[in-house]
């Protein structure tokens, strides 16, 4: 598991994916091919993802945000056209470098923004199950959330105890990044799953009405049945193409 980089020979355009806590690059897969062919793609692995849960817990808040902001940082000096695309803590990332780069970067895709946290019981079940180990050969919700893994899970369920800091800092970065999103005034769009049961759809109040704001009706946080995912390829699409006219 690595970052997965697409670069065009003399491109002028570029977006920046960022995955969100314990993901990995490849959530954004089945979106991949809406992407114009003449934008380089940028899908980075954060730091702590793609390993262990060792690995994970021993990463940070800071190191992932640094290395969002420096990749943005440096794609916005590489290329006139940028776009960045995230999901949920990735996004927190994509406004924190909008915020920074509000001239070079010319849209933000924020699906699952983690601006306002809940947790439902749902999502306190699927953790039971998977600590446990319980297949989800017949559940496409949790077969999702476990394909969209990007730490491999830890034989022991007392090793997740050491995975709460980071969380802690999830939750602290949330906070902090809400009065930047309100401020934005590069163009959003951000799409919400109606039940997701990690980031409320609530989120989208966080944002001016500058943003476009759009629910997925039976999607979850990391579950897309085929007409919203179809929704998704077809709005970032327009978002890549909105930037390029």
């Amino acid at each position: 598991m690595k970052t997965m980089i697409r670069e065009i020979p003399n491109g002028t355009k570029a977006i920046l994916m960022i995955h969100g806590i314990l993901g990995r690059p490849g959530h954004f897969t089945p979106f991949m091919d809406s992407i114009p062919e003449d934008f380089s793609v940028y899908n980075i692995l954060l730091d702590g993802h793609g390993g262990s849960a060792k690995d994970f817990s021993r990463s940070s808040m800071k190191k992932w945000r640094m290395q969002a902001l420096t990749w943005a940082k440096k794609l916005t000096e590489q290329y006139e056209t940028v776009v960045i695309a995230g999901h949920s803590m990735g996004c927190l990332f994509a406004i924190e470098a909008a915020a920074l780069y509000p001239q070079q970067i010319k849209a933000i895709f924020l699906l699952a923004p983690a601006l306002r946290i809940r947790l439902t019981f749902s999502a306190v079940w699927g953790s039971i199950k998977t600590a446990l180990g319980v297949s989800a050969d017949h559940d496409p919700v949790m077969r999702a959330k476990l394909d969209a893994c990007g730490v491999v899970l830890p034989s022991n369920p007392l090793q997740y105890l050491s995975w709460l800091p980071r969380f802690a800092e999830l939750l602290m970065e949330s906070a902090a990044v809400r009065k930047q999103a309100a401020n934005l005034l590069v163009p959003s769009v951000v799409m919400l799953s109606k039940k997701d049961e990690l980031v409320s759809p609530k989120s989208g109040s966080c944002f001016s009405s500058l943003a476009t704001i759009r629910i997925l009706p039976d999607s979850t946080h990391y579950y897309y049945p085929p007409a919203d995912l179809k929704t998704i390829r077809n709005v970032l699409h327009e978002v890549c193409c909105s930037v390029s006219e």
